[in-house]
């Protein structure tokens, strides 16, 4: 009887006929050469015939069979080959798990014969699709085999589970047995969804056969070793999914089954290893997803683990897993190229990529977990920790000048400072992080420092900003709150103008110091505003004129502000800080001419309409000066 056509062969013969026909037509547009009539030799000269011939393109319509075939999906043939044996196999496996449960029902026959039974018809459907796929129907073949794996799938948890014939934990060692059969099949016809078939079976076997009172180490043992010997067979054959299911179950179903011992040391070392073992494989393998996957759900575990209620021991163990998380995945990094560079760029993919995501995720996740935790000595200084991790990374960027170890280092040491101190200490702590990042890029090459520093000056600001217009007492010009502005604004002064000037340097970088510079405009005006109205409000109790008076003071310093700026904006010729001047200038226009004409007395308008004309008027007289100039300059 003969076999039926496998698919696979039935495409071969379908593209040779196609070849055959594009030879055909090769041929055919061929000029004719009479084997009695010699062609005609012209002699060719040196640098001709040193030329190799040009190859002839291929004919219109075999590029347009090629192109259909790589396209298009004959999705008659697909629904035939795989569609109808994904529905069959699925059917049996229903068929099977309907029967058990019905013989069950009606007591037929005895349970092992039904158990015998099950275990027979699978290793008779396994071996008949061996057969098939080693007669070519790879994908029948293989289906067969998944399908014969299913059915003794289900003898072996009829029978440890409502049977009870066996035990539960022998039934999950013979599923983990059955699963070593498929994947040893799996390896041997190299097909990564047999293997994916196999992984899933081992690890939902535990759920199926899962013991009134189970014993969550056992599991663990047997999760480790499933997992250990699945990411090996994918890692040397190199299957992506196949990995990439085994990290998410090893990962995620099993501390969801086991939570309750993943805080003790057994679940920790689970999590530790296995997050060890992810970082060995997916370095010699560039699988992002299964990276990311691993990296965020250990990571989870470890934080929801830390803030739950558990013995300082527990806690100190807790910290102990992180820290070996933390300083492989430091490890890790230091033998990636791509942190192993003196710039930082932030512009593009470079800011998005997941190393780079991963990188900053593993030292601010231990940072968090040990603040949270606070085993021993971390309970009264929960900054030890992070100081540690900044000196680390600190430490390992700064001899080589790796500008992303140094950034997270800066980084760290500001989240450290923010720990431990609070208020105008805050802010005056930034404002020096801020200074020694550009110091060390101009004295030193440092160059990851900058980025940091922008960020630490923004966040002063604004913490800088609440401070000030919370602080409602008598001394405005003295308070802590006014010492932090002094010394913010003689930090990031310094900072803008020793910002280092570079003709290499990134876009980012090349407006750093303009940047800085906002920063201090903002601060001086929003700061001296604020100041200014708690020195009059706190004079409201015993002077009548203290509200007026400092509605006046507010109005004459945005407009001397403005006309500073402007000032500066033509000395260094820059139009922007001009552009800012004019800005704040019709702000203290329009509070003058809406806001003090409605409520200032007669007096006080007169002094608040003669400083708005002085200022406007200087205004005025600077830009027309300037007008003449650069109109002399265009007639000589």
């Amino acid at each position: 009887m003969p076999q039926p056509e496998s698919p696979d062969i039935a495409e071969l013969v379908r593209r040779i006929a196609a070849l055959e026909s594009a030879v055909e037509q090769l041929n055919a547009s061929r000029v004719a050469v009479r084997p009695n009539e010699p062609r005609p030799l012209a002699p060719a000269r040196p640098a001709e015939a040193a030329t190799p011939p040009r190859p002839r393109p291929l004919p219109p319509t075999l590029i347009t069979q090629m192109q259909r075939d790589k396209s298009e999906i004959d999705w008659e043939q697909w629904f035939g080959s795989r569609g109808l044996l994904i529905v069959g196999v699925v059917a049996l496996l229903i068929a099977g798990a309907f029967f058990f449960k019905y013989a069950i029902d009606h007591g037929w026959i005895a349970p092992w014969v039904r158990v015998i039974s099950g275990l027979i018809a699978g290793a008779v459907l396994a071996w008949f699709g061996e057969r098939q796929a080693r007669r070519g129907l790879r994908s029948y073949g293989l289906a067969m085999i998944g399908a014969g794996g299913g059915l003794i799938y289900l003898a072996i948890w009829a029978a440890a589970g409502p049977y009870a014939m066996i035990g539960r934990q022998a039934g999950t060692i013979l599923l983990a047995a059955a699963t070593a059969a498929v994947a040893w099949r799996a390896a041997e016809h190299d097909a990564e969804s047999l293997a994916i078939w196999a992984v899933v079976g081992a690890f939902i076997a535990p759920i199926f056969l899962r013991a009134p009172q189970p014993r969550y180490e056992l599991l663990l043992a047997y999760t480790a070793v499933v997992a250990y010997a699945s990411g090996a067979l994918s890692h040397g054959r190199s299957w992506r999914r196949a990995f990439g299911v085994t990290v998410l179950a090893y990962f995620a179903l099993t501390p969801v089954l086991a939570w309750s011992i993943m805080p003790e040391v057994p679940g920790l070392a689970y999590i530790t290893l296995g997050f060890l073992a992810l970082l060995r494989i997916t370095r010699q393998h560039p699988w992002p997803e299964s990276r990311v996957i691993g990296f965020l759900i250990a990571w989870t575990v470890i934080l929801v683990a830390a803030t739950e209620n558990h013995p300082e021991a527990q806690h100190a163990a807790l910290v102990a897993a992180a820290a070996i998380m933390m300083v492989a995945g430091w490890w890790d990094a230091r033998r990636d190229p791509l942190f192993r560079v003196n710039e930082i760029g932030l512009e593009g993919h470079e800011t998005v990529s997941h190393q780079s995501a991963l990188f900053v995720l593993g030292p601010a996740a231990f940072c968090l977990a040990a603040g949270i935790s606070r085993p021993g000595i971390l309970n009264s200084s929960p900054e030890l920790a992070t100081v540690s991790v900044s000196a680390l990374y600190l430490l390992t960027g700064w001899r080589g000048r790796w500008a992303p170890f140094v950034a997270l280092g800066f980084a760290l040491m500001a989240t450290a400072i923010a720990q431990q101190w609070n208020g105008s200490m805050l802010v005056i702590e930034w404002s020096g992080v801020a200074l020694l990042t550009v110091l060390a890029e101009r004295k030193l090459d440092q160059r990851g420092g900058p980025p940091i520093g922008l960020a630490v000056a923004t966040l002063g600001l604004v913490d800088l900003i609440g401070g000030l217009l919370d602080e409602l007492n008598g001394s405005a010009f003295t308070g802590s709150w006014s010492v932090a502005l002094y010394l913010y604004a003689a930090a990031i002064a310094v900072a803008a103008w020793a910002w280092p000037r570079r003709a290499d340097a990134p876009a980012w970088h090349q407006k750093g110091a303009g940047l800085l510079w906002t920063e201090l405009g903002v601060a001086l005006l929003v700061g001296g505003t604020a100041l200014l109205d708690h020195f009059f409000a706190a004079r409201i109790s015993y002077w009548s004129a203290a509200e007026l008076a400092g509605d006046l003071a507010i109005s004459i310093y945005w407009l001397v502000f403005a006309a500073i700026l402007v000032r500066i904006g033509f000395w260094l010729d820059r139009g922007v800080v001009r552009s800012a001047g004019l800005v704040v200038a019709a702000l203290a226009i329009v509070k003058v001419g809406l806001f003090d004409l409605s409520r200032l007395e007669a007096l006080y308008r007169v002094a608040s309409f003669f400083g708005l004309a002085l200022i406007t008027l200087g205004l005025a007289y600077a830009y027309n000066r300037r007008l003449k100039r650069a109109a002399e300059r265009t007639i000589t």
